[in-house]
Formats: C-alpha cells, structure tokens, sequence
C-alpha cells in the first residue's frame, strides 16, 4: 500500500487530535510537553513540518527546546536523519533550526504523537556536538548548496521565526481565553439582519487542516465588550472568526488586531448595511488551533482575548 503524502499524512494526525479534544472521553491534558513529542503548529504556506519537543531548559523548566521534522529528501550538514527502523517512516530533524519556546505554546490539543527515546538521544548528541563545533560523521550527497535544499530551510525558518514571535507575543497583555464550545448555536439579533460575509481569507495551512477536521456544530457566534459601549460580534466557523463592530455613527471603529503567522494582522473595517455596523475585511484564520485578538487604544494596556477549537 502506498504510503501517504506527507501533507495528507500531517491532515489526518490533526483530524485525529481534533476529534480527540471534542470527544467527552479524550484524556485531560498534560501539564507540559514531554521530550518525544510531536506537535503540529502553525506553518508558513503548507510546508509539512512537526515540532519535535527534545528537552526542558535546565534553569527553566517552562521552557522547551523545539526541532523541525519533516520528510523532505534532501539533508544537510546541520540536519540528522531519523532511522526508519526506529520511527518507522522517513523523518529528517533540522537540529539547525532548533528554538527554545515557552511550554504553553505546545498545547496538548496540538500534539501529534510521540517519537521513542532512542529518537530523541541521537539529537540531543547531535546537538551537542554543534554546540562544540563539531561535525556529524561524513555523510554522502549532503545538500547544502542544492538550489530547492535552500528552499526548503528558508521555509523551515520563516516557520520557525514566525513562531517564535508568537510565542512572544503570547506572554503579553492580559489574555481571556473563549473555546469555541462556548459559542452559541444561534446568531445574535443584531447578526441575523446583516448579509452573509464573504469568506476572503485563503485557507491557513495545517490549522486549515484542524478547522476542517471539526463538524459543522463548530460553527457558533460570540458577543462581547469593545470599548466605549460599543460590542464585537464574533463569527466561528471551519476556516476562522469573523468580526462585525457594532458601534456608533460618530466613533470610528477600534484599533484591532490578531497574531498571525508573519505577525499582527490590523482589521480593515468596512461598512455594514446599517451606519453602526462594521465588517473586518474578510476572516482571521486559525493559527495553531486559536485566534488571539488585542485590541488598542481603550486603556494603557492593551486588551486581548483567544478564541480557541
């Protein structure tokens, strides 16, 4: 039988682990991500990469050290290359592009399985040995000069950078977090009157992936305080939240923002069919399973809240 693709491989971990949180029999959560784990974070574009969890930091325990996985064929110098008898299908390790993040970025919903033990020593001694300035044995046909090689590690990179500036931004402001089991089935009043948004957003890589896993009782709506009097209706679906602002004729809409993969994305505002409705241009999409919003300019500390599957 013939093996998946990666991509499809990586969308049926994902439908699985989202079947898993909404299924009253899943296991609670554990506390902090153990050395071995792999989970399944936001990705620039639809590049195929797993975060491998290969050890706590030895002063702060809450942080990690994350490596990019992939199967990507071709290998280099900084890169080690997983046994298939050990993990039982092809997996590179990008030591390279090794980050340390906080542990609360690896939510437990996002987890994809777990390599062995063995696994995870050979790149810790990987590691090491960069660390020291040495190099891995020889290895033939290494890559590193390879035009679509140098393709696939920027990609990894601007992954890896993209989430590294999620997880910093994770840690700011005060965050009230909504999962998306509290919305209601039923759309609010003042939604029902308004015409159906057009969905603008392209789909959002592998979180796509998660959204879609999810049935259609997902889909829910959400109202809460902006600012002044003013209130956001919240629009959940398969693909990410949509925003309506309902304010007045004579304040203009707040500043509002949400993390995406390549940084803060400002809500375009448009006019609703009434004078004190307002529209985000388009969708956020989900980003590692959530939608974080902040919104400015209402005190000196700016306010967030996620929506989280």
């Amino acid at each position: 039988m013939a093996t998946p693709a990666p991509i499809d491989r990586l969308r049926q971990a994902v439908a699985s682990a989202a079947q898993q949180v909404r299924s009253p029999t899943a296991e609670p959560p554990r506390p902090q991500p153990a050395p071995g784990d792999l989970y399944v974070l936001g990705t620039v574009g639809d590049a195929a990469i797993e975060w491998l969890v290969v050890r706590e930091h030895p002063d702060e325990p809450q942080l990690v050290l994350l490596a990019p996985t992939d199967d990507f064929p071709l290998v280099g110098l900084a890169d080690e290359v997983l046994p298939l008898e050990l993990v039982g299908r092809p997996l590179v390790v990008r030591c390279g592009e090794a980050c340390w993040v906080p542990a609360v970025a690896c939510p437990d919903r996002l987890r994809t399985g777990m390599l062995p033990e063995g696994a995870v020593l050979q790149i810790r001694r990987n590691l090491a040995m960069a660390a020291r300035g040495a190099s891995p044995a020889a290895r033939a046909g290494l890559a590193d000069a390879d035009p679509e090689y140098l393709t696939w590690i920027s990609t990894v990179s601007r992954t890896r950078e993209a989430l590294q500036r999620r997880a910093d931004c994770g840690e700011c402001g005060a965050n009230t977090v909504i999962p998306v089991g509290r919305f209601s089935p039923t759309p609010p009043a003042n939604l029902a009157v308004e015409p159906p948004l057009t969905l603008a957003a392209s789909p959002g890589g592998l979180m796509y992936a998660l959204g879609r896993a999810l049935d259609d009782s997902c889909l829910g709506y959400w109202e809460c305080e902006a600012a002044r009097g003013t209130r956001f209706l919240l629009t959940a679906d398969t693909e990410g939240v949509r925003v309506t602002w309902l304010g007045n004729v004579d304040i203009a809409p707040p500043r509002l923002t949400a993390l995406g993969l390549e940084g803060r994305t400002e809500a375009a505002w448009q006019p609703g069919s009434k004078p004190d409705h307002f529209h985000a241009a388009g969708l956020f999409p989900w980003i590692d399973g959530q939608v974080t919003f902040t919104l400015d300019g209402e005190t000196d500390t700016p306010r967030s809240w996620t929506i989280r599957l």
